[in-house]
């Protein structure tokens, strides 16, 4: 069985709008240059460990999953854990990039109420 272990990272910007980046799950250290507020440890060979500095309220939070559970699941979320408003998504590039285009256009429809 071949296990496809190309993810996507989408991150919240200061803007509201989410920014998506790719990864490989066997090279999970390089990732930590690809968004400077968030850092991926390896804690064991099945667990990742997620830290992130909250663009919404400036802490920082950690997250741990199962490798199994990023490479089986669509999508995982990492939200604020003060506000309970989603920050990063990981998982399959095409769910990603859908979900942000959900995303990404409802913040468009709010900010031209305003």
């Amino acid at each position: 069985m071949i296990v496809d272990t190309s993810v996507s990272m989408a991150l919240k910007n200061e803007f509201g709008k989410y920014d998506i980046k790719g990864m490989n799950l066997f090279k999970i250290e390089e990732t930590n240059s690809l968004f400077k507020s968030v850092k991926l440890k390896l804690k064991n060979k099945n667990t990742v460990m997620v830290q992130l500095k909250c663009p919404l309220c400036g802490k920082l939070h950690a997250f741990n999953y199962c490798v199994s559970n990023i490479v089986n699941q669509e999508i995982i979320v990492c939200g604020c854990k003060t506000l309970g408003i989603p920050v990063l998504f990981i998982g399959e590039d095409k769910k990603i990039r859908q979900r942000v285009m959900q995303y990404n256009k409802a913040i468009k429809e709010i900010y031209a109420i305003f």
